[in-house]
């Protein structure tokens, strides 16, 4: 498998015919990601992203795949995390792109140039999950004091009522329950309790 540094792809330099295929792996440096106003550093596992390009009836199947360690804060109490990430992105480059619509052109195509580094960031982006945790379990941190739950508990009575529903409170309905609320679990209870 051929090993090079470029950031990006030349489909032109490839002698490949329709059916044939050629791998090679590609050297990407460490990059920072930003998701919800948070700074991750995603750091390439092994030689780089593996790169497989595909001649294909009217065009080019480029595949990226690329193992990566993302470091940051968890979305939920702040602390540091480490993600495993297995990226993967596949995009159809046409031989022949003005006869295409340019909406159906990937932004990562320009002309038979493909950016290696922008689509494995996508593919990284697109492997993470919704949300970074640094466990499933995560409690976060209190809202009120501010301690981290995954570490002490907090004894803070949070039971703050957003000013614009005040004037459901002053009907005198109660605390949820003539709604048909459970106010133990905060989940709908048709009729009320049984």
């Amino acid at each position: 498998m051929a090993r090079t540094t470029s950031p990006s792809l030349d489909l032109r330099e490839l002698p490949l015919k329709s059916g044939e295929r050629t791998e090679r792996v590609v050297a990407i440096e460490p990059y920072p990601i930003f998701l919800g106003g948070q700074r991750y550093q995603v750091v390439p596992q092994g030689e780089g992203a593996d790169v497989v390009i595909e001649r294909l009836s009217g065009g080019y199947l480029v595949t990226v795949v690329m193992e990566a360690s993302v470091f940051g804060a968890c979305y939920r109490c702040l602390r540091e995390l480490e993600q495993q990430v297995e990226a993967r992105q596949q995009e159809f480059v046409p031989s022949n792109p003005e006869k295409w619509d340019e909406d159906d052109i990937s932004p990562f195509v320009d002309d038979l140039m493909v950016d290696l580094v922008g689509l494995t960031r996508e593919a990284v982006i697109l492997a993470l999950p919704e949300k970074l945790l640094c466990r499933e379990d995560c409690l976060g941190i209190c809202p009120q004091c501010g301690k981290d739950l995954n570490l002490e508990e907090c004894h803070c009575h949070i039971e703050q009522l957003d000013p614009r529903w005040e004037k459901l409170r002053e009907l005198g309905l109660g605390g949820g329950e003539e709604l048909g609320v459970s106010e133990a679990d905060g989940e709908d209870v048709p009729g009320g309790e049984e």
